[in-house]
């Protein structure tokens, strides 16, 4: 579930999205975990991240956005782990350091 964006659902459509977003000249994205957890039986858990995305602004210029996101992971019969939601959205901008005084 991108920001400002519609969700994009289906496995074919997340590949588009995904195959997209790497097309982009300069787009790279990181994530870092902050905090995991695990339903009880070992079949389910979840990830808050911090993540940061480097995309084309308006101008052409390279963006840096960071942001936070959620990521909802289930373990497969094969004991593989599968992401089954990511969602995600931009920090706000910090405020400009505040200017030392003239007076």
């Amino acid at each position: 579930m991108p920001s400002d964006e519609p969700a994009v659902v289906g496995k074919a459509a997340i590949r588009k999205f995904v195959r997209a977003s790497f097309a982009t000249p300069g787009f790279s994205v990181t994530w870092e975990p902050e905090q995991a957890s695990f339903a009880n039986d070992g079949n389910l858990g979840y990830l808050i991240e911090r993540s940061q995305f480097t995309v084309n602004g308006a101008d052409g210029t390279l963006l840096t956005l960071h942001g936070k996101s959620v990521t909802i992971w289930r373990k497969a019969s094969t004991g593989a782990w599968k992401c089954v939601v990511d969602i995600w959205n931009d920090n706000p901008p910090q405020a400009a350091p505040a200017s030392a005084g003239s007076g």
